[in-house]
């Protein structure tokens, strides 16, 4: 990653409360300097030419092209301003949020949204890939897309954020698709995201862990992150980490003299009468009671 790279925060251009905001760009607009941003960018190019670099690689991308920008990822623009049709884009940034605020976290929809766009799940996959000649033949239906998206942002009429979510669920699905046609071996590996979050909780589980933490880097839904976990573990997330952390204590009461007390807060537990329930209730009996089970077999 590009350490110089600038940062731009969803507080330089999202408004107060929102998780979405597009604009119309030209010449003037287009930040020359390598930067990056804690969302997500898909630009429609709406005329001209121009020179695309983004994670060190140039694309040079013209009228009814869709540039796509994950998360922390550095990229400029440069543009020919001797170029007959000026440079023009629509610029939409959003987060994830923007859809988890309205209720609709239904599996189809991240299931072909997050892999798409949320590259860090999917390491031996480009997301950065620019998609040229995009659709050609359907480029009018993306610059629709994007334009009542624009239209309904500007016009703040009542209903325009359930619309703008409407238009923008159809954007990323009919991106989707075009990706899978583009590239037909890209496959969606839930595996691999579970992995990771099996990882992290692993190194993680004796301190103070939540879901937030878990998906914080990978930008996905949480109520679809907790599917795929269940699903693949055969156990809630809440779960899978007591389970660590049991597992934990099992280890220290077998292995030291520490009372029941100092295990408990090493193995991640703040609050020792829960430990005592929790080992219970997976043990089946309780810490003192291993201790000894234990020990007697040594012996």
């Amino acid at each position: 990653m590009d350490k110089d790279a600038g940062f731009l925060k969803k507080s330089d251009y999202f408004k107060e409360n929102e998780n979405i905001y597009i604009h119309l760009s030209d010449n003037l607009d287009m930040n020359r300097i390598c930067h990056r941003h804690n969302f997500i960018e898909v630009s429609y190019v709406v005329s001209g030419t121009a020179i695309h670099t983004i994670a060190g690689i140039s694309y040079q991308v013209k009228k009814g092209n869709v540039v796509i920008v994950d998360y922390n990822t550095p990229h400029t623009w440069s543009f020919d301003p001797n170029k007959d049709a000026p440079f023009m884009t629509y610029d939409l940034l959003f987060t994830p949020d923007f859809f988890g605020a309205s209720g609709m976290n239904t599996s189809e929809f991240y299931s072909l949204a997050s892999p798409y766009l949320f590259s860090s799940l999917f390491k031996e996959f480009d997301s950065h890939y620019v998609l040229h000649h995009l659709i050609k033949t359907n480029a009018k239906e993306f610059y629709q897309l994007f334009s009542q998206i624009y239209h309904e942002y500007t016009a703040r009429e009542k209903g325009s954020q359930t619309l703008i979510r409407a238009y923008l669920t159809e954007l990323i699905i009919k991106l989707f698709r075009e990706l899978e046609r583009q590239q037909p071996s890209f496959t969606v590996s839930h595996q691999k995201i579970v992995e990771q979050a099996i990882c992290y909780m692993q190194e993680n589980y004796k301190t103070h862990i939540n879901l937030d933490d878990i998906v914080s880097g990978i930008f996905l839904s949480k109520d679809y992150f907790r599917q795929i976990f269940k699903k693949i573990t055969g156990l809630s997330i809440t779960s899978y980490i007591q389970e660590l952390r049991i597992r934990e204590a099992c280890r220290l009461l077998e292995t030291t003299e520490d009372s029941s007390a100092e295990i408990a807060r090493e193995s991640g537990f703040n609050d020792i009468k829960f430990f005592y329930q929790t080992f219970k209730k997976t043990m089946g009996m309780t810490p003192a009671k291993y201790r000894k089970t234990h020990q007697d077999k040594d012996e």
